[in-house]
This record gives structure tokens, sequence and C-alpha cells, in this order.
């Protein structure tokens, strides 16, 4: 392992084949797909249906939501759930990692939250960690905390970086093509399912995070989002 562009491409497709398939029997369990309709806080936000340009019947989705599994020894019993839309209730880009839970001698498992670390991407630029901690005192009480690094006004703007990689021959801010080929391997094979089975198509008010469906996909797994 190092940080070689080549061999960081070398494991981004490494992770892309070990992506668990998709099929006909798990695609409605591991996928829901959305269009987002009209809201009741903003008459000026029309439905998808109702936007210039878009066919009155279209089934186009406006929101995905998927848990995707790999197949690499490493990553066993570890979901990874992606949730992407238009009209939601912010722009983010964002990262959740959701620690698994530790049985404690000293504390009831059902008085301890989450422990999470988020990697914010976009627009506000960071990482936070939400842990559990111990009120000082006699009393072994919890309560939870955040730690908050905030690097927005610390960064180059958003092509600038790529530009001066760019300049430098340093590859490892782009994509590789085997990279790309992976990647849409994978979505077209859920594309093509969806028209092959006839997955539902879900609605969703605007300003919001999407389908009560989302949700249900992760609480069936005893998860739910963390931005919610």
């Amino acid at each position: 392992t190092s940080n070689n562009p080549d061999n960081i491409a070398l494991k981004k497709v490494e992770a892309l084949k070990n992506l668990k398939p998709i099929t006909k029997d798990n695609i409605d369990d591991s996928f829901v797909r959305a269009q987002y309709t009209h809201t009741d806080t903003d008459a000026n936000i029309l439905d998808y249906l109702s936007e210039e340009n878009v066919k009155d019947a279209s089934t186009t989705e406006t929101f995905v939501a998927g848990k995707i599994e790999s197949t690499a020894a490493i990553w066993e019993g570890v979901p990874i759930y992606i949730r992407t839309g238009k009209r939601m209730k912010a722009k983010k880009t964002r990262i959740d990692i959701v620690f698994k839970d530790k049985t404690s001698s000293l504390y009831q498992n059902e008085e301890l939250n989450k422990n999470i670390l988020t990697i914010h991407i976009g627009p506000e630029q960071g990482v936070s960690l939400k842990l559990n901690n111990k009120v000082i005192g006699y009393n072994f009480d919890l309560v939870s905390s955040t730690l908050t690094y905030d690097v927005s006004g610390n960064i180059p703007d958003d092509y600038e970086k790529l530009i001066l990689n760019a300049l430098q021959g340093n590859k490892s801010s782009f994509v590789y093509w085997e990279e790309v080929a992976y990647s849409w391997k994978y979505i077209d094979a859920i594309r093509q399912l969806w028209d092959e089975t006839d997955s539902p198509l879900y609605l969703y008010p605007a300003d919001t995070n999407g389908p009560k469906e989302a949700s249900a996909l992760l609480e069936e797994q005893g998860h739910c989002w963390v931005w919610s």
C-alpha cells in the first residue's frame, strides 16, 4: 500500500471488482428509487413531472438509495449505504462512518449512543467525531459529545488543486478509465434490472431527504440514516 497514483487506482478498481452483484432476486431489497413531487412548504417548487421539458408520464428517478456490499473478507458484514437525489433538504456531500456497538461492563448498551465519524466533503469541509463522554462526577452518566475540525477556510478552490496536479503530472486526483468502466458496469446492471423487473418508483415531497421506503431499507437491518 502506498500513495502512488497507480497503486491508488488499482485499489479503487479492486474495490469495484469486489462489489456484491445486484440481481433480480435482491434488487428491490438493495435499492430504492423515487421521484420528487410537490411540497406544502414552498408553492414555487414544482413536482418533477411539471418541470420544463419533462414528459408527462416520465418514470425517470430523481432519487436513489441503496445498500452496497463487498465480497472482500475485510468488509464482511459491513454494509455501505448510499443516497443521492434532487430537491432534498440541502445540498450536502458527506460520509458517515458508524462504529459497531461494543459490550461494556460499565454501561448498559441501551445507554450508549452511536460513535460516528463524519467526513464533510461539501459545501462545508472538515471532520467531526460524535462519541459517548462520561459526565464529570462520581456517577457513570453519559452524554453525547461532538469534536469538530473545520477546514473550509483553509483549502484551495474546487479546481485549483486539480489544475496544480495536472501541471505537476500528479494523477492521484484523477479517475482512470478502468475505474470508470467498472463503475458503470455496476450502475448499468442496476438500471437494466429496474427496466426488466418493473421495480417500483416511489414518490417523495421536495425539500425532504427521500421517501419513507429509503428509511425502511436501513431499518430492516436495524440501521438508520445519520443525516435525516
